[in-house]
């Protein structure tokens, strides 16, 4: 990062994602602004949508209304001021200076290992972004860059991490698939999730702690900035290794989940139920499904496997009996979104998934010794489709028409 950015178009974006990551400050949030010195070139003009506020304002109207105070009204470009305005909650920075010399950037780190203790989500803004081959740490210019290891001890410390990315001169869809696929490796992250803008890229790594969270945070900003950011999750095989897979939104358009929501729900319609309604269940959201006259409820989890995705997501929480008891019989529908005009359907009973999540989660355990390798914190679990197979079309276990 340098001063003479500050404020800009980019900025705007960039702070607007860390503001909806962090809900406003309900994650605590550490900007280790990897500050270098400006240059004198004419980067970070970009501030003229400052002065369009008809068409800029109403992505995140505090935000904007703070910078064009301090940029346009006070003419201040600084990242010092970003803590006086306020606009991000809870948020601690990192101010001093970086630069290439290699005892000098050990010491900044370290200095940032005791400043950032107990923060949920550490944002890392290096001019460039993550390292290249060709600059190695400690070498001129190497303070354009973080390097993996400093990523990967930041999140082994217990830290979310977030971090700036330039687009370099390659094709963008396949640089993103490759660089999420390394922070996948280098971290043993279960799931890295890119943000797209028109210049730049973001790229976070939650710990399995704030996995949930994070996510509908990240689709609640890519509804909030549709046009300006654009959000893909790229999902690791979580039991074993294996290439990541990805679960992409375009900005604006429905998530998998919220789509495979809605399948569920027309099919459930079409196929009898009097009434469908969505309950909030903790951190996720349930279908509360009516058939004979009101007479007869049930309840559904809906699973939607994205276009490129080999595997249904889940946790091992899910393998244990409810914490509470409810009257409601509930039921699994896992739904493939390969073909979302015509969709497959797999009903499954709640105690039966359970129980096969516990009996594929053991097994993989003896496999490896009887620890998760990597990440053995994860609490991620894949469904292969093989496993619900059997299960495909059972709509009358909720009382409705079969085919």
């Amino acid at each position: 990062m340098k001063n003479q950015y500050f404020g800009d178009k980019n900025d705007y974006r960039k702070y607007g994602l860390l503001r909806g990551l962090s809900d406003r400050g309900n994650l605590s949030s550490f900007v280790c602004w990897m500050l270098t010195k400006d240059d004198g070139s004419s980067d970070g003009r970009f501030t003229e949508y400052l002065r369009n506020a008809s068409k800029w304002r109403g992505y995140d109207p505090e935000l904007f209304d703070a910078l064009h105070s301090i940029v346009v009204s006070s003419a201040t470009r600084h990242v010092d001021a970003c803590g006086p305005a306020g606009f991000l909650s809870r948020a601690l920075f990192h101010t001093t200076e970086l630069t290439d010399k290699a005892a000098e950037r050990d010491r900044y780190f370290g200095k940032l290992a005791s400043m950032s203790e107990g923060v949920d989500l550490v944002f890392f803004d290096p001019d460039n972004g993550l390292e290249v081959a060709s600059c190695p740490r400690g070498a001129k210019g190497s303070a354009k860059f973080l390097y993996w290891r400093e990523l990967a001890e930041t999140y082994e410390r217990g830290h979310s991490v977030l971090v700036y990315q330039h687009y370099p001169r390659e094709e963008r869809d396949a640089f993103t698939r490759r660089v999420a696929e390394r922070m996948a490796t280098e971290l043993g992250a279960p799931s890295i999730h890119s943000f797209a803008t028109a210049r730049v890229l973001f790229l976070l790594a939650p710990k399995p702690r704030h996995a949930d969270a994070l996510r509908e945070r990240a689709h609640a900003v890519a509804r909030q900035w549709r046009g300006q950011i654009s959000h893909t999750e790229h999902n690791a095989a979580n039991n074993g290794g294996g290439m990541p897979d990805e679960s992409a939104t375009q900005p604006g358009d429905p998530s998998t989940a919220e789509l495979g929501r809605a399948l569920v729900r027309a099919e459930l319609l079409a196929r009898g139920a009097q009434k469908v309604e969505e309950e909030q269940h903790g951190r996720s959201i349930r279908l509360r499904v009516s058939t004979d006259g009101g007479r007869h409820q049930v309840r559904v989890r809906v699973k939607a496997r994205g276009r490129r995705s080999r595997d249904w997501q889940a946790r091992l929480a899910d393998r244990d009996p409810p914490r509470t008891v409810d009257a409601l019989e509930t039921f699994w529908v896992f739904v493939d979104l390969a073909t979302a005009d015509s969709p497959t359907f797999f009903v499954v009973p709640d105690w039966w998934m359970r129980r096969d999540i516990q009996h594929h989660h053991e097994g993989y355990l003896i496999r490896h010794g009887g620890i998760r390798p990597e990440t053995p914190e994860s609490d991620h679990h894949k469904i292969e489709p093989y496993r619900v197979e059997k299960w495909e079309g059972q709509w009358e276990l909720l009382g409705l028409r079969a085919d």
